[in-house]
């Protein structure tokens, strides 16, 4: 299963969390953007629990991170 999560962080933090996603196995690839939220991830496990584990117990609890909204891929194509 692949989903985006859109990741709002504290300016001052932004890198720390780049840097500490950058590590994670789940993390498929991940965006810096602008605007409200500033960070794309894309993430990619086996299965809907494993999701919200990633989300719940490993993103929202990295420091600097203040919320998430979380997508999940229906479909798509790669280039």
């Amino acid at each position: 299963m692949s989903e985006v999560a859109l990741v709002e962080i504290r300016a001052e933090d932004v890198q720390k969390v780049l840097d500490h996603l950058a590590a994670e196995h789940f993390v498929v690839a991940q965006y810096e953007l602008l605007g409200r939220y500033n960070l794309g991830v894309i993430i990619e496990v086996k299965d809907k629990q494993l999701l919200f584990d990633v989300v719940i117990s490993n993103i929202r609890k990295i420091p600097g991170v203040q919320e998430t909204r979380t997508h999940l891929i229906q479909d798509g194509v790669v280039l």
